[in-house]
């Protein structure tokens, strides 16, 4: 494996993770709000656009380049994973950022998010060997 292969992997395992912390921590905010969570919330969103932006970047670079051991098939579903990754990222921070607006600040609490939230972690922690294994319907 290339260096710069191992690099994009290497990143979009940092993403992956990075997006079930968010997740994690935006329901945690659902539970229970607080300002330091929502501030951690709203900074992490800047580092996952980011780690989107370098795997972007890597993935057209590594599909000029004929030595990659990814192929070009390969390499669109990276890119394609890692634009889904950060819209979910996006989405916990519009998440949190709604639940400001919410007046009745109880009325969360009738509703069971944590099982919801869950099974979007769950789900994307079988992201990455998915890609890398060339599984397409389960990434």
């Amino acid at each position: 494996m290339t260096s710069a292969s191992s690099k994009l992997d290497e990143n979009l395992r940092f993403q992956i993770i990075e997006v079930q912390s968010q997740l994690e921590r935006t329901t945690a905010y659902v539970s229970n709000p607080s300002h330091d969570l929502l501030d951690l919330i709203l900074s992490r969103d800047s580092y996952i656009d980011n780690l989107n932006s370098i795997i972007q970047r890597k993935c057209f670079t590594l599909a000029a380049d004929n030595s990659t051991v990814h192929s070009l098939d390969t390499l669109k579903a990276i890119n394609t994973v890692a634009t889904q990754l950060k819209y979910i990222a996006d989405f916990c921070e519009k998440i949190v950022r709604q639940l400001g607006y919410i007046e009745e600040a109880n009325l969360l609490k009738h509703y069971a998010f944590s099982p919801l939230f869950s099974e979007i972690i769950k789900g994307v922690s079988l992201v990455y060997q998915a890609v890398i294994n060339g599984d397409v319907k389960t990434a």
